[in-house]
Parts: structure tokens; C-alpha cells; sequence
């Protein structure tokens, strides 16, 4: 958990998403979260290969990825509301 600085809080404000990678907070507060792991690759061979793909197995990289937009709508610095609104995407993003 991040030590916040005096006066301030740190608190979860929303679980259960997979690789988010970008955010956009929207004028009305909503959160537009891009879920997204690394595109499929193909399988490379040798010890550097073997290494790799042991690092992005820990870091939870060697999953399948959600290619969605999430919509995350809050009103008390915890998200209530977690729906999906673009799937079936490729490595997606959000931007302003």
C-alpha cells in the first residue's frame, strides 16, 4: 500500500481488472480504463526466450488479454458501478 503524504489517504478505488494499462478521467468523473496484456507473439526459442517468458509469466503478462474499455462511475472514491463498454478489441487505449 503507497504511504501518502500527511493529511492525505490512499484507498483502493476499484479490483478486479485485468492488465489496466491506460486511464482517462472524463469532466463528469467518470474512468475510462484500457485493459489490455501484450499481443500474442510468436514462440522465439533459446535461453534468453525461456528468461523472458519466466519474467512475464511472474509479472501476470503470460495470461490472455481482455482487449476492452471499461467504464468505472464513482461517487465516494470507490467504484460502484464496473461495466464493460467496448470489447473485442486490439490492445486498446484511451486518449484525450
Amino acid at each position: 500500500m503507497p504511504i501518502p503524504a500527511q493529511g492525505l489517504c490512499v484507498n483502493r478505488f476499484a479490483s478486479g481488472l485485468l492488465h489496466p494499462r491506460w486511464l482517462l478521467v472524463l469532466p463528469n468523473g467518470d474512468v475510462l480504463v484500457a485493459e489490455s496484456n501484450a499481443p500474442a507473439k510468436d514462440e522465439a526459442k533459446g535461453i534468453k526466450a525461456w528468461v523472458m517468458k519466466k519474467v512475464m509469466k511472474r509479472a501476470g503478462a503470460g495470461v490472455p488479454s481482455a482487449n476492452r474499455i471499461s467504464l468505472l462511475r464513482d461517487s465516494d472514491g470507490v467504484a460502484e458501478v464496473h461495466s464493460v463498454l467496448l470489447q473485442g478489441l486490439n490492445s486498446p487505449f484511451v486518449w484525450l
